[in-house]
């Protein structure tokens, strides 16, 4: 197998196949996105043997983070908007025979522990609960203003979901009652 990424992106579905073949008995996973070989998808929504787990919007984070103008964005965000549309409704067809689950980044974020497991534990059972901690979440803060610039740009993301300021903070724990010890 190459390494090359010309020769994997210039016939990814063979790509995929080789890979599957190389290593077989193994699981295999990767991520996919909207910036990637647009025409790979289609080798892995017909396998039924494909789980496939999609967190919509999540590509604007990219964008967030650039710190880039968002004049100077928006023709891009506008093209990757479509190009995440045509994959969710692939994905979402009733043709599609992998198993898919797809969450708004809203969704994800509101209870990103116990979504992060189940999304392991549809990748490859047994994974979730075998997760020891949470990887470090990179700070949000402004995304929902930055969300609200998109939409008075035209720029709608109903992908994102609901979003709110502060779906993606920790939740704090209840405090709990105290237990007193009576003789």
């Amino acid at each position: 197998m190459t390494d090359s990424a010309q020769i994997r992106d210039y016939n990814c579905g063979c790509f995929l196949r080789n890979l599957m073949w190389n290593s077989r008995g193994m699981h295999q996973s990767f991520h996919y996105g909207p910036f990637d070989t647009p025409k790979a998808y289609r080798s892995f929504i017909n396998d039924p043997h494909a789980t496939i787990v999609a967190i919509s919007g999540a590509w604007l984070l990219r964008y967030f983070h650039s710190g880039a103008d968002l004049s100077e964005m928006r023709e891009d965000i506008s093209e990757t908007q479509k190009i995440e549309r045509l994959h969710l409704k692939a994905f979402e067809d009733n043709t599609s025979k992998a198993q898919v689950k797809i969450w708004t980044l809203a969704d994800f974020l509101t209870d990103r522990v116990d979504n992060m497991r189940a999304a392991l534990d549809l990748v490859q059972p047994g994974a979730g609960q075998a997760m020891r901690s949470m990887p470090n979440l990179v700070d949000l803060t402004g995304f929902g203003a930055f969300l609200d610039r998109l939409k008075n740009q035209g720029l709608y993301q109903k992908p994102v979901g609901d979003y709110k300021e502060d779906d993606s903070a920790p939740r704090p724990r209840e405090a709990r009652p105290r237990p007193y010890i009576v003789n």
